[in-house]
């Protein structure tokens, strides 16, 4: 702690607005890296990376604590800009939640599209359909 007190010493911040800032910056990079996943799944209907539930839930987990870290952070000084951070972070929500639906339910569409398919083969290799 004494190495990150030095640290923020220089910064000339406190713990909580260098910790909202860092999440904040994390919970944009993850909103722009599902945009782009979105936007993939849209135009060639396969995902690059798909996500697992831990990896959603620690992007999840990003704003939330961004935002309980905000308001004991130096970023807020009146009421005005608590809702601000409110609406930010409730999109940055937003967007994740939508994305991970929209990936986990392009996932079940290929996974069963292929379980379909290999059943159609199978089912014609063993009666000797052609």
């Amino acid at each position: 702690m004494k190495y990150i007190d030095k640290l923020l010493k220089k910064l000339k911040t406190d713990r909580n607005t260098f910790v909202t800032y860092l999440l904040t910056l994390f919970s944009i990079y993850i909103v722009i890296d599902r945009i782009v996943e979105m936007l993939l799944i849209g135009f060639s209907g396969i995902s690059v990376s798909y996500w697992g539930p831990i990896k959603y839930t620690l992007a999840l987990a990003c704003p939330v604590f961004a935002f309980y870290f905000c308001y004991a952070s130096k970023f807020v000084t009146h009421q005005k800009i608590k809702l601000s951070f409110l609406y930010l972070y409730s999109i940055t929500l937003y967007l994740v939640v939508i994305s991970m639906i929209i990936q986990w339910m392009n996932k079940l569409r290929l996974v069963t599209f292929i379980f379909r398919s290999k059943l159609y083969l199978h089912h014609h290799k063993f009666y000797g359909f052609n």
